[in-house]
């Protein structure tokens, strides 16, 4: 089993729910219940029975396909929830898909060292997703074919083809303030069918699109996440600022006729968010008191009779996400990923930036 390191690619069945606003008013709850799933599953040999236990103030039912065909009992379940308050109408959601998809999971034996199976319950439904991890950006290719080839798998013993969202996950460890490493994971990227919708040679050609997205997505975070000005990703080459995803140089502000000007055109923005590293050069640009180099240090503000310390630093990360230190005091929100929202960099330059 390969040993997992950097990146993870999460992707989620999506439950696929009955609720097409199936509605048939003048039919008990069960009557509802039990014509939806025949008409999803295409059959009239199952049983639908009551569950003891509500969730909340919708019904919930086990439905069992007894066995036939060569094929396993199955057990889910199914709710009739009513979600319109205003005209107390609802409609059938199952968790179905995700049976089957734990199923083809357990029974599947090609490569799946890289996927784990998540289980959860939710809203009185089991809930299942996969996630597939793997370490480097080098494997992306490996790990998007391991998917697509389980993938395969499941439509085929399913037989009638599942609709999968895939998001990708990626894993960055951060050597934190208090001495501990702690893992922080992104979404990157997302998308869904491909692997059904697209041809041989078009699923090639996305394959290329997508690695090179998520490359470019992935070294846009190895130099948000980097104290150092000048960056490299992996394979040793030098991060550009033109390449990355949203980069651009300068700032808008609002004129008096309602409009933006581009101010400060010789600082680079990147994600739409303002590097730690840069907000340093920045301050010093507008000859506010900063104390420190760009990996850590503290800005000094006075206004109005009150002095401020803002302390930014590339260790300032913990259980609850990124924060900066204001008049000694933990602050999250206004930094992510080491990097300042306009909000926070307008309160500290007095300039109302936009970014």
């Amino acid at each position: 089993m390969r040993k997992i390191l950097a990146i993870a690619l999460l992707f989620i069945l999506s439950a696929l729910h009955l609720s097409d606003c199936i509605e048939l008013t003048d039919l008990p709850v069960e009557k509802k219940v039990q014509y939806a799933v025949r008409i999803e599953l295409r059959s009239r040999d199952l049983q639908i029975e009551k569950e003891p236990d509500d969730y909340g103030k919708w019904e919930t039912y086990k439905v069992t396909v007894p066995v036939s065909d060569g094929k396993d009992q199955l057990v889910f379940h199914a709710i009739y929830a009513v979600r319109d308050d205003i005209f107390n109408t609802g409609q059938v959601e199952t968790d179905y898909y995700d049976t089957i998809l734990k199923y083809c999971y357990d029974s599947y034996e090609g490569e799946k060292d890289g996927i784990v199976l998540s289980e959860r319950d939710y809203e009185g439904l089991h809930k299942v997703s996969l996630s597939c991890s793997y370490g480097s950006p080098e494997d992306i290719d490996a790990g998007i074919q391991e998917i697509k080839d389980f993938g395969i798998y499941a439509d085929r013993l399913n037989g009638r083809g599942f609709r999968l969202d895939w998001t990708f996950m990626r894993n960055h460890r951060i050597a934190c303030e208090d001495g501990v490493t702690r893992d922080w994971n992104e979404q990157i990227w997302s998308f869904d069918n491909t692997y059904k919708d697209l041809s041989p040679v078009q699923m090639a050609e996305f394959q290329d699109e997508l690695e090179e997205k998520l490359r470019a997505f992935d070294r846009r975070r190895i130099y948000q996440l980097s104290p150092e000005t000048e960056v490299y990703d992996g394979s040793g080459r030098l991060i550009e600022l033109e390449s990355l995803p949203w980069s651009r140089t300068g700032m808008w502000i609002r004129n008096e006729e309602g409009s933006f000007d581009t101010v400060y055109e010789d600082v680079w923005v990147v994600g739409s968010m303002l590097p730690i590293k840069h907000f340093y050069d920045f301050c010093n640009e507008l000859e506010i008191p900063v104390s420190g180099d760009p990996s850590d240090y503290t800005v000094t503000v006075t206004d109005g009779g009150e002095t401020h310390e803002y302390r930014f630093s590339y260790s300032f990360y913990d259980d609850h996400g990124f924060y900066y230190l204001k008049d000694g005091e933990k602050t999250h929100g206004g930094v992510y990923s080491f990097s300042l929202n306009n909000d926070l960099a307008s309160e500290i330059t007095g300039i109302p930036l936009i970014y």
